[in-house]
């Protein structure tokens, strides 16, 4: 079986109940993390037997529990510091999570009994390279109006971006420029943009939903000008938002 869920978080059944704030904090601060090797795990498919989740829990420093398996998921305990935690977050020293998930990996291996040279590797590179996490979310070409568009994601501690890029066919950069800013969460960033689609003279952004959500003028994206504005802001709460283009809130 596949490795296909991977998270590091401070363990729910006790943290939401002796600091659910705390709980919430570290889950915000730490998702671009579990958000890289989540998904380079599931493009590698690997292997580790009888499970697919892997989840390391961390627990008061008092507090211990045996590594045990919960349907196809491996729960592996490990003490969290908070001394240790708040110095890593003001200095934002990111090597303190991925130590956490180095050590949870080696207990994971010894439980499972499998190889996690991989997962390893995926864990290293991601620290080599300086903790980026960035990828194209949607490209998408439209011949019919010369355009070839693209929505860049950054997630980072303290983030999650929606960069739009737009070329033309001779793959130059007519215009670009960022969508909307976030929380760095995945349930408050999660499906708020999926993809475009071209109706009359406008590309429009869409969510997960399908719904509407930016709408950018063609003439003025052929002509180098990006001046997004927002179709339809429905029930999305703003104040979750750091940023979002061509929305002025009322005064």
């Amino acid at each position: 079986m596949n490795l296909y869920h991977f998270e590091l978080l401070l363990d729910y059944d006790t943290f939401s109940v002796l600091d659910n704030e705390l709980r919430y904090e570290f889950q915000c601060h730490v998702d671009f993390i579990n958000h890289y090797i989540t998904k380079v795990i599931r493009r590698k498919k690997i292997d580790v037997g009888d499970c697919n989740g892997l989840y390391i829990s961390l627990l008061p420093e008092r507090e211990t529990k045996q590594p045990k398996k919960v349907n196809k998921d491996i729960r592996i305990y490990l003490p969290f510091n908070y001394e240790d935690y708040q110095k890593a977050k003001q200095k934002n020293d990111f090597s303190y999570y991925i130590n956490l998930i180095r050590c949870g990996v080696n207990k994971f291996s010894e439980f499972q009994g499998v190889d996690i040279t991989e997962i390893m590797n995926i864990v290293d590179k991601f620290a080599n390279n300086n903790y980026q996490n960035t990828w194209i979310l949607k490209k998408r070409s439209f011949r019919e109006v010369g355009l070839i568009l693209y929505l860049q994601c950054e997630l980072t501690t303290d983030y999650f971006q929606v960069v739009a890029i737009v070329k033309d066919f001779k793959k130059n950069i007519l215009c670009q420029g960022p969508l909307l800013k976030t929380l760095s969460c995945r349930f408050v960033y999660s499906g708020l943009v999926k993809d475009f689609v071209l109706s009359n003279n406008y590309i429009f952004v869409i969510d997960r939903n399908d719904f509407k959500r930016f709408k950018l003028d063609v003439a003025s994206l052929q002509n180098g000008e990006f001046s997004p504005e927002v179709d339809n802001l429905y029930d999305y709460d703003l104040s979750s938002y750091y940023f979002i283009a061509g929305y002025n809130k009322p005064k």
